[in-house]
C-alpha cells in the first residue's frame, strides 16, 4: 500500500529517495528513520515494501520479541541493482498495534477516558493507520495510562460541509495526570511520546464495508488549550482530517 499523508507530514524518507544520496564510503544513506515489521532476527520489511537485511547492530535489542517497529539505521550501498539492501541497525523500538472498538460496544459505553492526548502526526503506511501521540504522566507515579480508539457513527461535518465516512475518537485515561488537574503542579509532569498503529482492515465506515479510496476520515481527541504560549488548565476537543487512498 502506498503511503498517504493524513494530518502532518511524518519525518520518514523512503529508500527510493535514499538511493539518490550515494556516498563514496560504501554507505547509501545515514540515519534513515523507518517503520516496518520484523521478519526474523536478521531482517525487517519496511512500510515501503523493501526487505532490509541487518548486517550490523549498534543496539542490543532482541528482534525475536518484536513485531511492528520504528527503527533508525544506516543503509549500505548494494553491490548491484539486484542485490538486497543491507543496513546497520542503530536503534529500534516496538510500536503498539491497537484494535478499534465500535461506539456501541460495552467497552466504549463503559469508558471514562477523558484525559487529553496530543496527536503529533498521522499517516497511512504498511497497511496501517499510524498515529504519533504524546501525553503527560506524573513523575514517579505508577498510575497506568490507557488508550482507547472508538469508531463513532458516520456523520455529516457541518464545518467541513462533508460526510465523514470513518469517524474515530482517541480516548486517554491517565488517572487525571494532566495539566487540566489543578491538584498536580505542572513541574510534576513529564511528557511521554509513543506511536500507535491500527490495521486499515479494521477501519469500518459503519455500513458493513471496508474503507475505499477517497473516503474522508476524522480523528478527534481532547488536548490542552494554549494562551500566550502558556498552558492553560482547560481542554477542548480537536479534530484532524485526512483522506484514505490506496
Amino acid at each position: 500500500m502506498k503511503n498517504r499523508l493524513f494530518i502532518i507530514v511524518a519525518a520518514i524518507l523512503s529508500l527510493a529517495l535514499a538511493s539518490s544520496c550515494i556516498k563514496d564510503d560504501g554507505y547509501l544513506y545515514y540515519n534513515l528513520t523507518e517503520f516496518g515489521v520484523v521478519k526474523n532476527s536478521n531482517s525487517i520489511l519496511s512500510d515501503e515494501g523493501v526487505v532490509l537485511n541487518i548486517v550490523g547492530k549498534e543496539c542490543d535489542a532482541n528482534l525475536d520479541t518484536m513485531s511492528r517497529v520504528m527503527f533508525l539505521c544506516d543503509v549500505l550501498r548494494p553491490a548491484s541493482e539486484t542485490d538486497p539492501y543491507e543496513i546497520i541497525l542503530k536503534q529500534i523500538v516496538s510500536v503498539k498495534v491497537r484494535s478499534t472498538v465500535l461506539f456501541s460496544s460495552q467497552e466504549a459505553r463503559d469508558r471514562q477516558f477523558d484525559d487529553p492526548v496530543y496527536v503529533s502526526s498521522c499517516w497511512f503506511g504498511g497497511g496501517y493507520l499510524n498515529i504519533g501521540i504524546s501525553y503527560y504522566v506524573k513523575t514517579g507515579s505508577s498510575t497506568p495510562h490507557k488508550l482507547l480508539l472508538v469508531q463513532e457513527p458516520s456523520t455529516y461535518d457541518e464545518d467541513k460541509g462533508k460526510q465523514i465516512d470513518v469517524n474515530l475518537h482517541l480516548y486517554h485515561e491517565g488517572g487525571g495526570e494532566s495539566f487540566a488537574n489543578p491538584d498536580i503542579e505542572m513541574s510534576e509532569l513529564r511528557q511521554v511520546n509513543t506511536y500507535l498503529s491500527i490495521p486499515v482492515e479494521q477501519l469500518d465506515p459503519l455500513h458493513g464495508g471496508k474503507p475505499e479510496s477517497g473516503m474522508l476520515m476524522r480523528l478527534g481527541r481532547l488536548w490542552h488549550t494554549y494562551e500566550l504560549d502558556l498552558v492553560d488548565r482547560e481542554t477542548q476537543m480537536f479534530y484532524s482530517y485526512g483522506t484514505f487512498n490506496q
